[in-house]
C-alpha cells in the first residue's frame, strides 16, 4: 500500500486577497507499471498565468514521462 499527501498555500499578495493558489502537485505511482517507479513534482505558478502554466505541466509532463521507452 502506499500513501502520499501534499501541502500548498496560495502565495500573499495585499492588493489581491481573491488570488488564486497557482500551486499544482504531480503524484504519479507506479509508472510504466512499475512498482517500484514513481514521479513527484512540484509546480509552482507564478505571474498572470502561473495557475495555467502549472496545470499544463501537471497534465503533461507525467504523460510524456511514462511514454518514454528508456524511462
Amino acid at each position: 500500500m502506499l500513501r502520499f499527501s501534499y501541502r500548498s498555500k496560495k502565495g500573499f499578495i495585499p492588493n489581491n486577497p481573491g488570488k488564486c493558489n497557482q500551486d499544482a502537485y504531480i503524484i504519479s505511482p507506479n509508472i510504466n507499471k512499475k512498482s517500484w517507479q514513481h514521479y513527484f513534482g512540484i509546480c509552482d505558478g507564478h505571474g498572470i498565468y502561473g495557475h495555467l502554466v502549472s496545470s499544463f505541466i501537471k497534465n503533461n509532463l507525467p504523460l510524456n514521462i511514462s511514454n518514454m521507452k528508456n524511462f
